[in-house]
């Protein structure tokens, strides 16, 4: 973002993982720029398995009185190449722009075939009326906030089948 007016990502939630924030709040990860930019790779990774449907919100808040169209989209690193443009590393997009604050949730699949361990995600809410789609989108207002998620192999299945329980459609 360019400008540290209207539209700001104010809470942040992926599975167990909460992060909240406001228009006075400045980060303290590398580069961050408050209203702007926000790095918080620094907090406690969540961790996720592959093949898990993991829920999310983003909460948009306004850092003025003025409300404008905009929109929501979230990235993830699955292949961790440093890049959030490779194919299906777009995980979320506004289905609509929406004016001023507002909340958007959903669930994220992670892909069995996401690569283990430390993963770059990122949450971009961007003053716009079309979709996002660029990851290194440059725009005049909104904010752009990084995170690092743990990706793991899914757990083992374990106990013993109970008979009877199985039902078969014809």
């Amino acid at each position: 973002a360019q400008s540290i007016a209207d539209e700001d990502i104010f809470k942040f939630s992926f599975g167990g993982m909460q992060n909240c924030s406001d228009c006075n709040t400045l980060s303290t990860g590398a580069n961050s720029n408050q209203n702007l930019y926000s790095n918080y790779q620094y907090l406690s990774p969540v961790v996720v398995q592959k093949g898990s449907n993991v829920p999310f919100a983003i909460e948009v808040g306004m850092c003025s009185q003025s409300s404008y169209p905009n929109r929501c989209a979230i990235y993830i690193d699955f292949n961790q190449n440093n890049s959030f443009a490779d194919p299906g590393e777009q995980v979320y997009s506004s289905a609509a722009s929406t004016n001023g604050a507002h909340t958007e949730s959903g669930v994220i699949t992670i892909p069995t075939t996401a690569l283990n361990g430390l993963t770059g995600l990122r949450v971009i809410n961007s003053e716009q009326g079309f979709a996002i789609t660029d990851p290194c989108l440059v725009y005049p207002w909104g904010e752009t906030e990084d995170y690092v998620i743990n990706i793991t192999n899914s757990a083992a299945c374990s106990g013993t089948p109970v008979p009877g329980n199985t039902v078969i459609n014809l």
